[in-house]
């Protein structure tokens, strides 16, 4: 490729063409955005923590009335 047609390939794509309006970038909308998603996904998280908890409990207690029904009927077999 000659130095011509990179000098004329690299102007036309660093300008915009006309009529093109130019975006501006905006960091503190990009922290504002980074950190609501922050934000949510540790909600969704501490949510999942606490279904994950509130089933254990439930599994446990089905264990444990479960064993204590199984002591009953050993108790009525003696």
């Amino acid at each position: 490729m000659s130095t011509t047609t990179m000098a004329s390939r690299s102007s036309t794509l660093t300008r915009p063409p006309p009529g093109t309006k130019l975006k501006i970038p905006r960091p503190q909308q990009c922290t504002a955005l980074f950190e609501a998603m922050l934000g949510a996904l540790r909600e969704c998280i501490s949510i999942t923590e606490s279904d994950i908890a509130n089933l254990k409990l439930s599994l446990d207690n089905v264990h444990n009335l479960s064993g204590t029904s199984q002591g009953k009927a050993y108790d009525l077999d003696k």
